[in-house]
């Protein structure tokens, strides 16, 4: 999202246009948000991607082997 775009609509009083632009910036940034916080709990409770925790009772999905 372009902020300069946001800020030159917002100054050229079109109130509608920033209002959309607004509200994609925000719904990117809630988004990026939600992810990081479920990211955390994730690693929290099955250790971090790259190194999984060896006593943890919880596994990340994709552990069980596939069918070939």
């Amino acid at each position: 999202m372009n902020r300069e775009k946001l800020k030159e609509a917002f100054l050229q009083g079109r109130e509608r246009e920033a209002a959309e632009l607004f509200r994609q910036m925000m719904k990117g940034v809630v988004g990026l948000g939600l992810f990081e916080a479920m990211k955390e709990d994730v690693d929290s409770l099955c250790g971090r991607h790259d190194q999984p925790g060896p006593h943890s009772d919880s596994q990340r999905a994709g552990s069980e082997r596939g069918i070939a």
